[in-house]
């Protein structure tokens, strides 16, 4: 499964639940988060490859159904983790760097479409690569 959660906001600043992931990812919010379970390493390796030619990405593999990060666990990935499949999840990580989420000033002119549509051509270039496979 892989869920596609928030995928068109860009910021200067990025928060995070914890503060040693401001040391492994930066403090602008300008990437697109690949965040999977143990079991999907290797192919998170092999998308973060490719959408990584095309816009900045930040890889997180986690071995606890997420639950060290409760954060990750809020998006329709989740469930599927919780009753044992493989999920993946791609995000601009929504409500960390995203003041608008969820508000009525969420809207198509507080997005960066530019980085959108890098989003975008990325999912085409890995399905493509899942298909071929």
């Amino acid at each position: 499964m892989i869920s596609l959660e928030m995928l068109g906001f860009t910021s200067e600043t990025q928060n995070y639940p914890q503060p040693q992931m401001y040391q492994l990812f930066g403090s602008k919010g300008d990437y697109l988060a690949l965040v999977g379970n143990q079991e999907m390493y290797s192919l998170l390796q092999e998308m973060n490859e490719i959408f990584s030619r095309h816009l900045p990405t930040r890889l997180l593999c986690v071995s606890d159904r997420g639950d060290s990060f409760p954060e990750i666990q809020l998006s329709d990935h989740s469930p599927f983790w919780e009753f044992g499949y493989d999920a993946l999840l791609l995000t601009d990580t929504a409500f960390l760097r995203n003041p608008n989420y969820h508000r009525h000033s969420d809207t198509i002119a507080s997005l960066d479409l530019d980085f959108f549509a890098k989003v975008v051509e990325g999912l085409i270039l890995v399905t493509k690569h899942l298909t071929d496979s």
